[in-house]
C-alpha cells in the first residue's frame, strides 16, 4: 500500500493518509493517523515530486516504485528484516507497551496519531526499547 501512496491520500492538515475501501479492496476505507516525523517526509516527497501523476512515492516521473525499492533501500542503509514484517513489528511493539490487540485501531484517532509519534521515535533510535 505505501508504494502505491497517492498524493491525494495524504492530508498534511488532518495528519492523515486515507485509503480508499476500493483500493484496499475492502468493504470500509481505512484512514491511517501519521506521525509528526511522517507527515514531514510526506511534505519533502511533495516539493520533490515531478509533477506527473499522482504516485507519492516515484521511481520516475509518473511511475511508482517497484515493489523490491524498500527492501533495496533496507539493504543499503544496512537494516535487517522486510518490509512486510513492519506490521508485525508494530504489533509486538505496541503489546509490550501493554495495548491490547484492536485496542488502537478502534480508539479515536488523535490517541491512535499518539501511538504513531511514540512508534516512530521508537523506530528512529530516540523511544524506549
Amino acid at each position: 500500500e505505501v508504494r502505491d501512496a497517492r498524493l491525494a491520500d495524504i492530508s498534511e492538515s488532518d495528519a492523515a493518509w486515507s485509503l480508499s475501501a476500493a483500493r484496499i479492496k475492502s468493504v470500509r476505507p481505512r484512514v491511517v493517523p501519521l506521525s509528526a516525523r511522517a507527515i514531514e517526509l510526506f511534505a519533502a516527497c511533495r516539493k520533490r515530486h515531478s509533477g506527473q501523476g499522482d504516485f507519492l512515492f516515484e521511481a520516475a516521473p509518473g511511475r511508482p516504485v517497484n515493489g523490491a525499492a524498500m527492501l533495496m533501500l533496507m539493504r543499503r542503509i544496512r537494516r535487517t528484516g522486510v518490509p512486510h514484517g513492519f506490521p508485525y513489528s508494530f504489533r509486538a511493539w505496541a503489546v509490550e507497551r501493554g495495548y491490547r490487540p484492536g485496542e488502537i485501531a478502534n480508539a479515536p484517532l488523535a490517541a491512535r496519531r499518539k501511538v504513531m509519534d511514540e512508534w516512530s521515535a521508537f523506530c528512529a533510535g530516540r523511544g524506549r526499547a
